[in-house]
Formats: C-alpha cells, structure tokens, sequence
C-alpha cells in the first residue's frame, strides 16, 4: 500500500531533522525540534486529536453531553458562564 506525498516543505524539514547534527554543539532550530517532538506522539493520538477537533466525540453533541442515554453523567463546569445558575439547576436535579 502507497503511502500519500508529504508536501515538500515537510520533506525538507524531516531531511533537515535527519542531517541535524546534536554533538555539533548547536542548538536546535525550534522548528526541527518541534517535528522531532511531534515524530513521539501516537499516531492514534493524532488522530484522536483530529476526530475531536472536527466534532467527533462519542460522548457529546454540538450542544453538549446527553445524559438520556446514560444512567451517570459527570457535569463539569467552569468559572465565567453564566448564562445558567448551576447551582439551582443541580439542586433541581437531585430532587428528582
């Protein structure tokens, strides 16, 4: 199976990363240290990351977590939204 074409400047920058010599005493271009940090994550992190980023998440919607499908949900709320009152709404929840 065929690999996709890297676009040339990624090309570029691995061959760089390859030829970079660390006993030189120079420091490293961030650049080319940040593809050799990127070159230890996962894979499937990678792709964990995308699916989360365009929306995928087997745990919530655009408009948030459903909790009718399970029977415990765990509610995390930040400072700083209020466009609800937590408090009652929770309070509310329990008397149910």
């Amino acid at each position: 199976m065929r690999r996709p074409r890297l676009p040339d400047a990624l090309e570029r920058r691995q061959k760089d990363l390859d030829n970079f010599d660390k006993n030189a005493g120079e420091e490293m271009p961030r650049l080319l240290l940040e593809l050799e940090k990127l070159r230890t994550v996962p894979y499937k992190e990678i792709i964990s990351l995308t699916d989360y980023l365009t929306g995928y998440s087997p745990f919530e919607t655009k408009h948030g977590v459903k909790d009718a499908e399970f029977e415990n949900v765990l509610v995390v709320v930040g400072r700083g939204w209020n466009q609800y009152n937590f408090n009652e709404m929770l309070e509310l929840a329990q008397v149910q």
